[in-house]
């Protein structure tokens, strides 16, 4: 491996645009660059500047490339603060250059979870009870931009471990932490599944639970759809779960025995009472600072991708394949690549494209408008 960027302060999330890398660490959102093709980041800006640090579990995660082609992440009850924009527990969006931030849904816990269908319908999770939330009617178009823009909309929080040997300090036998809201966006799942069952982390329940999502009238209906991983090994606490771009499923195990940060432990009859370190995080010496692990989940019928890499191509000239693969990640970076490379060249056959049933439509679509030719 090679070391891009050190330096940070818990980074918790990163996501490629603009021909770099947008990472959080609180207090800052940096965005770092590779210019001589050394593999590491030469260029380091701040983004933007604000995100709480009085709690170091409930700041901003959940970093990603927007259909509108715009970054997009999450952010805890430390929430953001700076020149009069404040707001907490919830998603959020800013343009690249950081000169724009908005506040979108508003959530009511710490949230962990971010995720798109392929339609682009928002969807996210928190802790306490809330493992599935449904972001319809954005914050910015309420009267007064207050209240909560977000339902949540899971039929059950209750997870399934495979054994009792869990540690819980709250929601006992539910999602305490559920963190990671990622969709079924390839072929490489059962074609039920497809666009529909999302990924859910439950770290303290040492499992990784899915939730089935249908629509509801103008919303969505999530159904308790129990657990796609589950280990009896209690270090196991899955974080997160992504669709990689081989279409196969790619998930974050924190390895960790102790895996709740607070509330802080206290027992009187031995005596014991331990302290918060910096960051509100209650010191526990089983604290493990060494280890990860990184699983790849993959279903005995998956297709070959189609795609391998687009590095050193130019998507205009197969942007109607790239955009209509069945792997969103292969569409969202398609479009990325187009609008971040400012390819107007492409802007007929993106329009061919606007016009033809199927899925590369809306990023078609998307593209035209990030490079500011939607008018014919």
């Amino acid at each position: 491996m090679t070391v891009f960027a050190d330096g940070l302060n818990i980074p918790t999330s990163l996501t490629f645009g603009n021909g770099g890398v947008y990472v959080h660490h609180a207090a800052e959102t940096l965005f770092l660059k590779d210019t001589d093709g050394d593999d590491k980041a030469d260029i380091r800006e701040v983004v933007l500047r604000g995100w709480g640090t009085g709690d170091t579990h409930a700041g901003p995660s959940n970093l990603r490339y927007g259909l509108d082609n715009e970054i997009w992440g999450t952010v805890g009850y430390s929430s953001f603060s700076n020149e009069g924009n404040r707001f907490g527990s919830g998603v959020y969006r800013f343009t690249k250059d950081g000169s724009s931030l908005e506040f979108l849904h508003q959530f009511n816990n710490n949230t962990w979870g971010l995720g798109l269908n392929n339609e682009g319908d928002v969807f996210g999770s928190t802790a306490n009870n809330n493992p599935s939330f449904f972001c319809g009617i954005p914050a910015t178009i309420l009267p007064g931009r207050k209240g909560l823009s977000a339902k949540m909309v899971a039929s059950s929080s209750t997870f399934h471990p495979i054994t009792p040997n869990i540690r819980q300090v709250d929601v006992f036998g539910g999602y305490t932490a559920a963190a990671g809201h990622a969709f079924a966006n390839s072929d490489n799942f059962p074609e039920s599944w497809r666009g529909k069952r999302a990924f859910v982390a439950g770290p303290t329940g040492n499992l990784l639970g899915m939730f089935e999502t249908s629509r509801d009238g103008a919303g969505y209906q999530s159904r308790n759809a129990f657990q796609l991983v589950a280990s009896a090994d209690e270090w196991f606490s899955p974080v997160a779960a992504e669709v990689g771009p081989d279409g196969n499923l790619w998930i974050s195990d924190w390895y960790n025995f102790i895996i709740q940060h607070n509330p802080t432990p206290n027992d009187n009859r031995g005596g014991y009472a331990a302290k918060n370190g910096k960051g509100n995080a209650h010191i526990n010496p089983n604290r493990d600072r060494q280890h990860g692990r990184i699983y790849r989940l993959v279903w005995d019928e998956a297709p070959e991708s189609e795609i391998n890499s687009l590095a050193g191509k130019l998507p205009t000239r197969n942007c109607s394949s790239a955009l209509g693969d069945s792997n969103q990640f292969w569409r969202l970076t398609a479009q990325r690549l187009l609008v971040d490379g400012k390819k107007t060249e492409a802007a007929k056959a993106l329009r061919a494209l606007v016009g033809k049933p199927g899925i590369g439509a809306i990023h078609a679509l998307w593209a035209l408008d990030g490079l500011g030719k939607v008018g014919f």
